[in-house]
Formats: C-alpha cells, structure tokens, sequence
C-alpha cells in the first residue's frame, strides 16, 4: 500500500494494531508525523547523546521545538519496556 504525508494518518489509524515491529510503526506512522511536530519538516534519527562528554544513551529522533532540541522515543508497546523512566532520563540535559 502506498503510504504518503496525505493519507498516513488514515492508513495507519487502520493498520495501527497490525504493526509488528517498531521500524514498521517508525516507517508508517511516526516519520511522518514528527515532521509536522517540529519547527521544521527536518528531523534526526538514531542519534546518540552525551553529558559531560560521556555518552548517556542513543535516541530514536530528535526535532526542533522553539528553537531547542527535544528528543522524541518511539514504542510500540509502552507496556513491554521494563524501564521506560530511566531510559528517558538519559536524554535530560544532553548533547545530541
């Protein structure tokens, strides 16, 4: 199915139980929709991030939001992640 910035929403709203795997969710839903979050249509993905010089994690996206920096994870399933606080705590006061 062709999936596009004009239909991603519906197709998705569709589908949305069927994705499998969290790239699918990325892919379909997700890159498309961070776009339109941010304060431009660019966005960075898979982007690691550092305090202090050491590394602190590897986000999924990051976007601009007022000017700054915001990251953005991505879950499928927020249920499944053991840690979900903790693991956003690695992206506060970080350098992407």
């Amino acid at each position: 199915m062709k999936i596009n910035e004009s239909n991603f929403l519906e197709v998705t709203k569709k589908y949305r139980r069927s994705f499998f795997l969290e790239m699918q969710y990325r892919k379909y839903y997700v890159d498309y929709f961070i776009r339109y979050l941010g304060d431009q249509k660019t966005y960075w993905a898979e982007c690691n991030t550092y305090r202090n010089g050491c590394h602190t994690g590897r986000v999924d996206n990051v976007i601009k939001v007022n000017g700054k920096l915001v990251p953005v994870e991505v879950k499928l399933n927020i249920a499944s992640e053991v840690d979900f606080e903790g693991q956003c705590e690695q992206y506060c006061n970080v350098m992407a």
